[in-house]
Formats: C-alpha cells, structure tokens, sequence
C-alpha cells in the first residue's frame, strides 16, 4: 500500500473520531439481488449526529470485510 492508499484510508478513518460506537447493525437484504454480501455495520453516535460506519473489502463496497479489534495498543 502506498503512501497515497494510506492517506486516503486516515483520512476516512478521522471521520469516527469523537464518536461513540452504541450499536451493531446489518444492511437490509437487496431484493433485486438474492445473493448479494450484506453489509455489517457499527453505529456511531455524538451528540446530535449519527452515523454507520459500515465494514466493507475496498472503498466500492465489493463485497464484506473484515474488521480486526486489539487492546490498545497492542499494535503488530
């Protein structure tokens, strides 16, 4: 990954700073596409604002990803 791919990602990744995460949610099944990933997401909240922040393998919603959660901050 470059240098331009890692900015793009902390770029989109500060949008959930200040954020409180209140909730697991799951995009609706498409009828159109029987077959079609679902989307898992987390809910975001603060104040006023809410948001989903939702799970995905690349910025074009390809298919699921996967989201890997550590104690802080045990970083590899």
């Amino acid at each position: 990954m470059g240098n331009e791919d890692l900015n793009y990602l902390v770029k989109e990744y500060k949008k959930l700073e200040g954020y409180t995460i209140t909730g697991v949610t799951t995009r609706p099944a498409d009828e159109d596409y029987p077959g079609e990933d679902r989307f898992v997401g987390l809910v975001l909240e603060k104040k006023a604002s809410k948001k989903t922040a939702w799970v995905q393998r690349d910025p074009e919603g390809n298919g699921r990803g996967f989201l890997m959660v550590e104690d802080y901050p045990d970083v590899h």
